[in-house]
């Protein structure tokens, strides 16, 4: 047994024989019993990565089971209770040799309490899951989608079936994903021409406008996009599309230092 091991487990009994004296209050040692247990168990974990030291593991391990019973005999405030898990930690200290499937047996019932709440938290987060679904499946291919671009066939029709809000929300997502910082959706009137502001990854601001289109994209989304640039106060501006762009608004683009991007 390690010295921090015993240490735990001697302070845990002082604590309970201080409860059977009435020198020392419930809360008072439930705050500290607590407390001990908790290092205890880290001290098993600690060990769980050292094979040569599985001995300290267990002993650490029984420590703490043993701590759990005391908590809740003290809980309970029964001095009877309380002494016979104080009993039981004494006989923990000078020697280890019931083993792993020994403590399991001799505390079954704090692993079921474990387990129960390991049981319950699944519920929970299952529920909280549930409610999200949705999200999380647009969200997946939309990364999917950006990532490989052989995938985005599986997704197409996903992407044809949106209307333009919803597209603008997916291209948002779609630079949040590319590394673009604070995006921002801006109303879906009197935008002045952008449908998103937000940062590039070199830290830029830009105004972007975005195009849902099944033909090219032509030199009036450009134009405007350049207007948004200015009336937001933007250091750069940029237009997102699905389709390609016409060569005329290619050469503005170039002339007027606007990123065209594209969603795969």
């Amino acid at each position: 047994m390690s010295y921090n091991s015993r240490d735990y487990a001697e302070n845990a009994i002082r604590i309970g024989e201080s409860v059977i004296t009435k020198e020392t209050s419930i809360d008072d040692a439930y705050s500290e019993l607590t407390a001990l247990a908790d290092k205890a168990y880290n001290e098993a974990e600690h060990y769980r990565v050292y094979s040569e030291h599985e001995g300290y593991r267990e002993n650490a391990l029984s420590v703490f089971l043993g701590i759990s019973s005391l908590i809740r005999a003290v809980t309970n405030d029964n001095s009877a209770e309380i002494q016979k898990e104080i009993n039981s930690l004494k006989e923990i200290i000078p020697e280890q040799e019931e083993g792993i499937i020994g403590l399991f047996k001799k505390y079954w019932w704090a692993m079921c309490i474990g387990l129960l709440g390991g049981i319950i938290s699944s519920i929970i987060r299952s529920k909280r899951g549930s409610e999200n679904r949705k999200v999380k499946r647009e969200r997946e291919a939309i990364a999917m989608a950006v990532s490989y671009t052989d995938s985005i066939e599986e997704y197409q029709d996903y992407i044809d079936n949106m209307d333009g809000w919803q597209f603008e929300k997916f291209a948002a997502d779609w630079l949040r994903f590319k590394g673009w910082q604070k995006v921002e959706v801006t109303p879906g009137s009197g935008d002045f021409g952008a449908d998103i502001i937000a940062y590039s990854p070199d830290g830029e601001r830009y105004a972007i406008q975005c195009k849902k289109y099944d033909k090219p994209v032509g030199v009036k989304a450009v134009q405007e996009v350049v207007a948004a640039q200015i009336h937001y106060c933007c250091e750069g501006a940029a237009v997102i599309s699905t389709t390609r762009y016409t060569p005329a608004a290619q050469q503005l683009a170039d002339e007027c230092d606007v990123l065209l991007m594209n969603i795969p």
